[in-house]
């Protein structure tokens, strides 16, 4: 069983920017998404004894993570941080708003919007190589048993429930990952869990 999480609301979230590779902190709203995410957790999951915690390495997905472990008794040490898990990388996007994107990189845009697909991005990559990794992450995740706890992005969120459920290209595209849900992919279904608002 899978339990994908994304991080906390982070600066960039809040202002539109495509993070990547990169990082920004969590906001305030952030943390208190992260913890509200952890109890839910820990009450879904109470009495579980095999219980694995995986991260991207990025900051934002770390903190995410170390509060989970916290709020669920798990030491810190073992918290996995795997490059598998990491967010799509926008290479020279980074960091940039899709208006900023349109006017600095217009042909690229425009071949994007044609090829959604196949588009690497600048210095970057494309949808089948973070496909590529994710699938080798879902390989060792399920061959571990237990359950898994994947702190992740929301491209990688996305990726990961579209090949586990086998959906063609357009409706794994239209995947979104609020940070506040947790889903959970078990006997090849996914159950969407919306954790109650809160505030910073």
């Amino acid at each position: 069983m899978i339990f994908l999480i994304r991080h906390g609301e982070t600066i960039w979230n809040t202002e539109g920017r495509r993070q990547g590779r990169g990082d920004s902190a969590l906001t305030d709203a952030g943390v208190a998404q992260s913890r509200a995410v952890a109890q839910q957790l820990r009450l879904l999951l109470e009495g579980e004894k095999r219980i694995h915690v995986a991260t991207s390495p990025a900051g934002r997905s770390r903190r995410t993570a170390a509060i989970i472990a916290e709020e669920l008794g798990i030491d810190q040490d073992r918290i996995q941080a795997t490059p598998m898990l990491e967010e799509m990388d926008f290479g020279d996007w980074q960091g940039l708003t899709d208006d900023e994107i349109a006017e600095r990189f217009p042909d690229q845009w425009r071949e994007r919007q044609l090829n959604r697909w196949g588009f690497a991005y600048p210095n970057g990559e494309s949808y089948p190589l973070l496909c590529s990794r994710v699938a080798e992450w879902m390989e060792n995740a399920q061959e571990q048993g237990g359950v898994t706890i994947a702190v992740t992005h929301q491209w990688t969120s996305r990726v990961i429930r579209g090949q586990y459920l086998k959906l063609p290209k357009q409706e794994m595209f239209a995947l979104m990952h609020p940070h506040r849900q947790i889903i959970q992919l078990h006997n090849d279904e996914e159950k969407v869990i919306l954790v109650e608002e809160t505030r910073a």
